[in-house]
């Protein structure tokens, strides 16, 4: 059991490894989003992400200034380092170069960490030109299927 299984008794028999990963557009370091955004030109729709009010905020409970362990914790990328290269999932990554709810260095920098601990042979990345948000690229059905075919061998022999 990982430490993010947490107290969890039920299903005990199936084992909570993660054989891949989709990632569209996620948040991946909270406290990095409003510098990535101001480097990318583009400006956030909702403002300081850093803000008490804002999405990343909310989540905490307060500016994420006011908690660094926290807001720590709460990143995804802060677990990279638990991977172990023979069992970590494979990635694949998307997002838009227009996005302004999350940054899309957020994934860039997520992709060149998992490499780093990792290896580049499990990790996809990329930055769809144009795209935004959520936006009809992700899923319009050419890019389904690639989905599909990034899953369908990583499922196959997981089972």
């Amino acid at each position: 059991m990982t430490t993010l299984d947490g107290d969890n008794n039920e299903n005990l028999n199936y084992t909570s490894a993660i054989k891949a990963a989709v990632d569209w557009f996620g948040p991946i370091d909270f406290s990095t989003m409003d510098d990535q955004f101001k480097a990318s030109g583009i400006t956030s729709m909702l403002g300081s992400h850093s803000a008490a009010n804002s999405p990343e905020g909310q989540f905490i409970g307060q500016a994420l200034t006011a908690t660094p362990a926290l807001v720590q914790k709460a990143n995804p990328e802060s677990y990279i380092s638990t991977m172990k290269v023979a069992t970590a999932p494979s990635f694949l990554i998307q997002h838009g170069s227009n996005d302004n709810l999350v940054p899309y260095q957020q994934s860039t920098t997520f992709a060149e960490k998992l490499k780093a601990a990792i290896g580049g042979i499990k990790v996809t990345v990329e930055v769809i030109k144009g795209a935004g948000h959520g936006t009809q690229e992700f899923s319009s059905a050419p890019n389904i299927t690639k989905v599909f075919n990034f899953l369908d061998p990583i499922m196959k022999k997981a089972n």
